[in-house]
């Protein structure tokens, strides 16, 4: 039962949802069969172990059919997928229970699907009049505006040639529609274009100058985000570098005024422009911004921290000599990082080694990680990037075998399809260069110049930055005596 999909919908379901749920089993509108309930009492004793033996089909089958009837694969295979759908029905269900507008919007659908015109009507036009006095609307309010005005537009008592009719609701659903349109394409626009400066890859379908420069300059002045985001534009387009701080001003204004998820994306295109355009301090600034972003509880998403926002965070503590307050914020915020099957307490330990190695403490780094393995593949990178690095800061000759380890780590994984080509040529690529400099330690068989220029040439590369500094200190240092 292990690597089912009724055991993936244990997983995710929350803790204070079992009690919610078993109440939804035992309704006899949506379960009359008590196996059902039977069988989710017993998986739910093993909630926090669900690869336990216990958990075998026939071990299962025991627990929940009559004493003494033989095991058949087709009974428990059909049981479970019987719990299945209704774990999906309850996500449904609390999904809409959870969401006000969605509930509304459905409820507005049913209406207009029964024919009760009256309700309909009454219900739609509350919740446009509610989305027009919204003072700063995303893509997502102008989708719903459109969505209502196409229902009443095409409703059989709203009449097709009444002046109220054409010039309310389609010229409505029109500026809706165009709204949408653009504010979406350039939202998306900005973060592929994020992505092009980060990976170097290109991508089709984006929005022509023409289109840009054609756009109404009221359309993109009377909504704030439209602005913003046109801006960011022109900072990835244009290098505009001069708008960062009208960006960052206008942005930081809004993020109470729109949803916990718009402000979230926000944030990180603006921790992502400042990198190039906030001056002589970048990571100053943006560990700044990443202050902001917790305080106000952004980057997390149902309970869990997004984990390239955290690896940021860590990293531009560290770099920035704030030991203190990264070290709390390891502590606070740990516990909140998707685990994959990896214990909390080895994650937490994986950056606390990460800081260490910041304030240069290299052996307890490798006393610390030695012994941990990771599944979920990010920490198992991080992992071997900070053994790897701690070995060649206290020239270690075994920095060469934990970087052929490595390699071959990079290659079962992206076997799996668990890590992208690119990525695992930037890993190799860095474990290649790391082995060229632990050479010339000793005999100076390897050419630093060489080093140096193979590191600028390389594309794909991790770590970067780090190797470089490498080769400048072999340069002043020479081999080891």
């Amino acid at each position: 039962m292990q690597n089912t999909k009724l055991i993936h919908h244990f997983k995710v379901l929350k803790e204070s949802e079992y009690r919610e749920f078993a109440i939804f089993l035992k309704s006899p509108f949506f379960n009359r069969n008590e196996r059902i309930l039977k069988l989710f009492n017993y998986i739910r004793k093993f909630k926090n172990d669900l690869s336990s033996i216990k958990l075998d089909k026939e071990v299962v089958f025991k627990k929940v059919f009559p004493r003494g009837e033989v095991f058949e694969d087709w009974k428990m295979r059909e049981l479970m997928s019987d719990l299945t759908m209704l774990i999906e029905k309850y996500f449904v269900w609390k999904e809409t229970e959870d969401n006000p507008v969605e509930y509304k919007t459905m409820l507005i659908k049913s209406l207009d699907r029964r024919r009760g015109d009256k309700f309909f009507f009454r219900y739609a036009s509350s919740m446009l009049e509610s989305l027009e006095d919204m003072p700063l609307k995303d893509m997502n309010n102008h989708f719903q505006q459109l969505q209502l005005n196409r229902m009443i537009y095409y409703h059989s008592e709203t009449s097709k040639y009444s002046r109220k009719g054409a010039e309310l609701y389609l010229s409505s659903l029109m500026n809706n529609i165009d709204a949408h349109y653009i504010m979406t394409k350039l939202r998306y626009e900005c973060e592929a274009t994020a992505w092009e400066r980060l990976r170097g890859t290109s991508f089709g379908g984006l929005l022509s100058g023409d289109f840009v420069v054609k756009l109404s300059s009221d359309s993109v002045e009377e909504n704030i985000l439209m602005k913003i985001y046109s801006m960011i534009r022109r900072i990835f387009k244009s290098q505009e570098y001069k708008l960062y701080p009208i960006i960052k001003e206008d942005a930081l204004k809004i993020l109470d005024g729109i949803t916990k998820q718009e402000a979230s994306d926000l944030m990180g295109l603006l921790i992502n422009i400042s990198s190039i355009a906030s001056g002589n301090h970048p990571r100053k600034e943006m560990l700044d911004l990443y202050k902001i972003a917790i305080r106000k509880e952004l980057f997390i998403d149902n309970g869990y921290f997004a984990i390239e926002h955290f690896n940021n965070i860590v990293s531009l503590g560290a770099s920035e000599v704030e030991y203190k307050w990264t070290k709390s914020f390891i502590e606070e915020y740990a516990a909140n990082l998707p685990s994959s099957g990896d214990k909390k307490e080895n994650i937490t330990t994986l950056y606390d080694a990460q800081l260490l190695y910041a304030q240069g403490e290299h052996n307890d780094v490798l006393y610390k990680l030695q012994q941990l393995e990771f599944d979920d593949i990010s920490y198992g990178i991080r992992h071997y990037q900070l053994i790897i690095r701690s070995l060649y800061e206290l020239r270690d000759i075994s920095v060469h075998d934990k970087c052929n380890s490595f390699r071959q780590y990079l290659f079962r994984k992206q076997k799996q399809e668990l890590i992208s080509i690119i990525y695992r040529e930037s890993n190799h690529n860095f474990t290649k260069i790391v082995d060229k400099l632990a050479d010339t330690w000793e005999t100076f068989r390897a050419d630093i110049k060489a080093i140096e220029t193979m590191i600028n040439e390389t594309e794909n590369l991790e770590l970067r930055e780090w190797l470089l500094n490498k080769v400048a200190r072999e340069n002043k240092e020479g081999p080891a005596t």
